[in-house]
């Protein structure tokens, strides 16, 4: 049995700190080199977006830089959405799976870097999640053009959070001076307080129905 320093409880999942057996086990087979070497916390900022704003019960669900896949998770778990996690180093998967398992859920993975998700891949989704993953300025323009294919798809909402790093607020910037973005503040309690900033984009031609 784990303890209490080994995983954490936040909007009903169990999440594993790198201390958790089951984690050291897997580092020895798979080294993630892009920052995914832990769950990040602008995740719960999503998840309690998701929780008081928006219900994504039956949406199709993509996560980008997934990671250990916390989004994906409380996506399926709390909303049985259908969820896509996507990532461009597959050795973060065998940790989502881990923490999938542990919470008794499945999700999809798919190894892609964010210029190779096409218009044509998008279609299939009606919402867009990202969370720490605009960390290096050379990101803006990748996700910047992955957002205006998602637009061009008919995704119906995007949600990018993160504590407010450069890349991130330019990146916000150009959205709202174009109209189609709206930069929240956003702070939860769970699992720890956490404060930062959600990128919303809604789509034109196919409004969001909130349920």
């Amino acid at each position: 049995m784990a303890s209490q320093k080994q995983y954490f409880t936040a909007f009903g999942l169990k999440m594993l700190f790198a201390a958790h057996p089951a984690v050291r086990q897997l580092k020895k087979t798979y080294a993630p080199s892009v920052h995914g070497n832990k769950n990040w916390s602008s995740s719960w900022l999503i998840a309690d977006y998701l929780k008081k704003n928006h219900n994504p019960r039956h949406h199709r669900v993509m996560e980008i830089g997934c990671g250990w896949g916390p989004v994906s998770i409380f996506c399926v778990k709390q909303f049985r959405a259908d969820v896509t996690s996507v990532d461009i180093d597959a050795d973060v998967f065998p940790f989502l799976h881990l923490q999938a398992q542990l919470n008794g859920v499945d999700v999809t993975t798919l190894k892609k870097d964010f210029s190779h998700i096409t218009v044509s891949m998008l279609k299939h989704f009606d919402l867009l999640l990202g969370s720490d993953i605009s960390f290096w300025d050379s990101l803006h323009s990748p996700l910047k053009r992955l957002f205006e294919r998602a637009k061009k798809a008919g995704v119906q909402r995007i949600l990018l959070a993160d504590p407010g790093r450069s890349p991130f607020m330019e990146l916000c910037d150009y959205f709202v001076k174009k109209g189609i973005g709206e930069k929240l503040d956003w702070t939860t309690k769970k699992p720890r307080p956490i404060s930062g900033y959600i990128l919303k984009i809604d789509s034109e031609e196919k409004p969001l129905l909130l349920r």
